[in-house]
């Protein structure tokens, strides 16, 4: 038996139109490049990851990960409220 392909996703996100989303997990492989011992292995987890979404492959825009000693913020907040809370901290 396989492994199950697990995308999460934010359901607040889920109305907005136009927007196909989506995070990967380990179940879907490295989507990587940067460090990649094998880039064509990368590729093959992009095209499956674009393919559990329903889009192509070739627009995919893929952001990068940082992991570190951040702490992680719980709110009762929407996710708009606090993506907008966090652009006006990043902008400074």
């Amino acid at each position: 038996m396989g492994a199950i392909l697990q995308v999460l996703k934010i359901p607040a996100l889920e109305s907005e139109a136009g927007l196909v989303h989506g995070f990967s997990t380990m179940s879907l492989g490295t989507m990587g490049l940067t460090q990649a011992p094998d880039p064509d292995a990368v590729m093959a987890s992009r095209r499956q990851f674009a393919r559990a979404l329903g889009i192509e492959a070739e627009p995919l825009t893929v952001a990068g990960a940082v992991h570190g000693a951040w702490r992680a913020l719980t709110s009762t907040r929407t996710w708009s409220e606090e993506w907008t809370r966090w652009s006006l901290i990043a902008a400074g």
